[in-house]
C-alpha cells in the first residue's frame, strides 16, 4: 500500500459526500394548517381493511422539523366568499425560532362558535408548544377513511395516502394539523389531524443537520422530556407520546450486528464485545428490511443472504470508523401477550455518516499542468485507519473511472450517497474496502449526483462538474 495519505483524485471527491441538510420541499403555500415533517415510529394503516387487521390502532411519530407554520386565526366567520376576519382576530399558530431554524410552533385553542363552520375567540389560556424533537401519538378510527369533499378542487380529500396500504416504521412523512376548539375542559386532544403524505426523503436528509440532533441523546432524557412537556401542555397532553419515546445518538465504536437473526425478519445490534450499546440499553432490534434499506442494498428472494451480509458488513465498517448513528424508539407494547418474546424493548435503524466513513479518502486538486503531464491513476488506495477484530489491515480503494447504471432500480434511500452497484446511478465511482488477502470484503458505489429526481418535490443534490458545483435542473 502506498505510504502517502493524499493522492490526486477526480474533482468530485472534494465536495461533501452526504445529503447534509436536505429537508425537501416546504409543503403547501399559504395554508391555514401547520405542516410538521415527522418520522413514523410505528405502522400507520391507510385503509379500513388494514385497520381491521391491526385492531384498535395508535401510531406515534417524532417531529423532525416544522415545514410550515399555518396562518389560521380566530375568531372568524364563514361566508360565501370565505372566512371573514373579526376585529379582535389572533393567529392560532406562532413559530418558535432560534438563530438558525424554527424550533417549534405554539398552538392556541379557540372557543366554540355558534356554527361548526366558524371559530370563536382565541383562548389565550391554552398556549401549548409542539417542539422539534417532540413525540406525538394519534388514534386511528374507521371514520378517518371516509373522504371529505374539497370545495376548491371538487375532489375527495383523504387523511391517509390512497396508493399504499400501510406506512411503515421509520418513514418520513408530512403531517398537516389544525388546532381544535376548547369546550371549557382540559381534554388534551387539541391537535386535529387533517392529512398525512409520505415524503420522498429518508432519515439521511436529517442526519447531520439540526433535526435529528435536536432529539435527546439517551432514553432516560427522552422519557424525562416527554413527561415534562406533557405537564406543560394540557391542551394537547393526550397526544404527546410518553411510551414510544425516541432518541438519537452516535453508536459506540465497534457496535455490531449479530449475523444470526434474533427471530425471523429481525437482527440485533450489540455494543462492543457484547456490552450495552447505551446505558440501560443492552441491545437494539432492527428489521431486516430496514437493515437493507438504510445500507442502500438491493435484494431479491434468491439472494437475500448475500444482501444481508453486505448490509451487516457496511454497518460494521461504519461502526469501526465511528461513523454509525442510531435512531431508537422504546417499544413497550412488544411485551403484550401477542408480542414475540424474543424481541427486546428497543427498536431502531442504523444511519451511516458517509463523510466520516470515507474520511481517509483525501483530495488533492489537480492543476492544468498536472493534467497535461500526468494521467489520472485508474484506482487509488488509502489506509482504513481502524481495526476490526478478525481482519488484517484494511484499505479503501477508489476507482477513478466513473460508472453509471440507468437500468437499475432506485436506491431505497435516494439521499444516501453510498449504494449498491445495482441501483440507478447517473454518475458514481466504485469503492471497495478490503485487505491484502481479500481486496473486496465490501464493494459499493459512491453516488456523486446525490438524490435522483422523484415525484412530490423531492430535494435535489448538487450535480458536481469537474470545475464547479451547479444546481441540477
Amino acid at each position: 500500500m502506498p505510504s502517502q495519505t493524499y493522492s490526486t483524485l477526480v474533482q468530485d471527491w472534494k465536495y461533501p459526500r452526504t445529503a447534509k441538510g436536505f429537508t425537501g420541499h416546504q409543503g403547501e403555500k399559504n395554508s391555514q394548517s401547520t405542516i410538521l415533517r415527522c418520522v413514523t415510529n410505528s405502522k400507520i394503516p391507510c385503509n379500513a381493511a388494514e385497520l381491521a387487521l391491526m385492531g384498535k390502532t395508535r401510531f406515534s411519530v417524532t417531529v423532525l422539523s416544522v415545514a410550515q407554520v399555518g396562518f389560521a386565526y380566530a375568531p372568524n366567520k364563514k361566508s360565501a366568499a370565505g372566512y371573514v376576519k373579526m376585529p379582535n382576530t389572533k393567529h392560532l399558530f406562532e413559530e418558535l425560532k432560534s438563530e438558525e431554524a424554527i424550533t417549534g410552533v405554539k398552538m392556541y385553542a379557540f372557543k366554540k362558535a355558534s356554527s361548526s363552520m366558524d371559530r370563536g375567540e382565541r383562548d389565550d389560556s391554552f398556549c401549548d408548544v409542539i417542539h422539534v424533537g417532540q413525540d406525538l401519538t394519534f388514534w386511528v378510527h374507521d371514520f378517518m377513511f371516509t373522504p371529505k369533499d374539497n370545495k376548491k378542487t371538487n375532489e375527495p380529500q383523504f387523511v391517509f395516502p390512497t396508493d399504499i396500504p400501510v406506512i411503515q416504521e421509520f418513514t418520513v412523512i408530512d403531517m398537516k394539523i389544525m388546532s381544535s376548539h376548547n369546550e371549557g375542559e382540559r381534554k388534551g386532544y387539541g391537535i386535529k389531524l387533517q392529512k398525512i403524505t409520505v415524503h420522498p426523503t429518508s432519515l439521511y436528509s436529517y442526519l447531520t443537520n439540526a433535526s435529528l440532533k435536536t432529539l435527546p441523546a439517551t432514553y432516560e432524557e427522552s422519557t424525562r422530556l416527554a413527561e415534562e412537556r406533557m405537564r406543560e401542555s394540557p391542551f394537547i397532553q393526550n397526544q404527546l407520546e410518553v411510551k414510544n419515546t425516541a432518541f438519537f445518538a452516535k453508536a459506540p465504536q465497534n457496535t455490531f450486528v449479530n449475523v444470526t437473526p434474533v427471530c425471523e425478519g429481525m437482527h440485533r445490534l450489540f455494543g462492543p464485545e457484547g456490552a450495552e450499546i447505551f446505558p440501560g440499553i443492552p441491545c437494539i432490534d432492527v428489521a431486516t428490511t430496514d437493515l437493507l434499506k438504510f445500507a442502500n442494498v438491493l435484494s431479491d428472494a434468491d439472494d437475500i443472504e448475500s444482501a444481508v451480509a453486505s448490509a451487516i458488513t457496511m454497518v460494521d465498517f461504519a461502526s469501526a470508523a465511528h461513523a454509525l448513528y442510531l435512531y431508537v424508539i422504546a417499544v413497550p407494547q412488544f411485551k403484550s401477550k401477542t408480542a414475540n418474546p424474543n424481541l427486546g424493548d428497543f427498536r431502531g435503524v442504523p444511519l451511516i455518516d458517509a463523510d466520516e466513513l470515507l474520511k481517509a479518502v483525501k483530495f488533492e486538486a489537480r492543476t492544468e499542468a498536472m493534467e497535461e503531464e500526468t494521467e489520472l491513476e485508474p484506482q487509488v488506495k488509502f489506509p482504513f485507519p481502524f481495526e476490526i477484530v478478525g481482519l488484517d489491515k484494511l484499505a479503501i480503494t477508489v476507482s477513478t473511472s466513473p460508472v453509471s447504471n440507468s437500468s437499475g432500480l432506485p436506491a431505497p434511500c435516494l439521499d444516501f450517497s453510498l449504494m449498491a452497484e445495482a441501483c440507478q446511478l447517473t454518475k458514481g465511482y466504485v469503492v471497495t474496502i478490503g485487505s491484502e488477502q481479500d481486496q473486496e470484503i465490501l464493494r459499493f458505489c459512491f453516488n456523486v449526483m446525490g438524490c435522483q429526481l422523484t415525484p412530490h418535490g423531492a430535494p435535489l443534490r448538487l450535480a458536481y462538474s469537474s470545475r464547479k458545483r451547479k444546481a441540477e435542473n
